[in-house]
């Protein structure tokens, strides 16, 4: 984070991911100190308590952010890390393609990350080359 870090991320890629961070300290992504040339897609983001995506000055451009899936609450940090909303955050130029949805329609239960038959995430994903679909345990 701004002031008293400096690591960033550069040119990854973050496709079709399921990241839970409801019980994180801070946002679930975080785009700073010059992290640019990412693509973070088709991926769907839990939190609550915290922001799902983080920005600052240095990354604000190069960054593909896009075709994501929030849960309807969610804020973003913008730059002067002010924490605004969805539609502050797609004013940005970030995830105009990507869109919002309550943990029921999305997912089986609560610990069960398998998607519903009527999933609002079924469909809405754009093809980025990825032709294998793991299950993978929760990192804690």
């Amino acid at each position: 984070d701004s002031g008293n870090f400096n690591f960033r991320c550069k040119n990854n890629k973050y496709y079709h991911n399921t990241v839970d961070c409801r019980n994180c300290d801070r946002h679930a992504m975080s785009f700073r100190n010059g992290g640019t040339g990412n693509e973070f897609k088709n991926n769907i983001i839990i939190t609550d308590e915290y922001d799902a995506i983080a920005i600052d000055s240095e990354s604000n451009s190069e960054n593909d952010i896009d075709y994501n899936l929030y849960l309807s609450d969610v804020f973003f940090e913008n730059t002067n890390e002010d924490f605004i909303s969805f539609e502050q955050w797609q004013n940005l130029g970030f995830d105009e393609n990507s869109f919002t949805d309550v943990f029921s329609n999305i997912f089986v239960s609560d610990g069960n990350y398998n998607l519903t038959s009527q999933s609002s995430a079924l469909d809405n994903a754009i093809e980025v080359g990825i032709e294998i679909d793991l299950e993978i345990m929760v990192l804690i």
